[in-house]
């Protein structure tokens, strides 16, 4: 069976934008947590997901709409 490429971009995007996203939320924002600036990195993160999230929904949209490659006709330009 043959594993069509657009399948793989598509995992490949999918896992790295989850990635980002349990990054940005488990790792980076707990970091703050107590300090008086807290609420103003939340909001920032925030807005960063919902960038992510387009930018997601953008590049997999591309590669599902992304036509398959046309076999190239072949030219035999030897002798006749």
């Amino acid at each position: 069976m043959r594993i069509k490429a657009r399948s793989i971009f598509l995992m490949v995007n999918v896992i790295l934008f989850a990635m980002l996203f349990y990054y940005i939320w488990n790792v980076f924002l707990p970091q703050y947590e107590g300090q008086t600036y807290y609420d103003t990195v939340e909001k920032t993160v925030i807005v960063v997901t919902i960038m992510l999230v387009i930018a997601m929904i953008i590049s997999s949209a591309a590669i599902l709409m992304s036509k398959e490659p046309e076999e190239p006709e072949i030219i035999d330009v030897g002798k006749h």
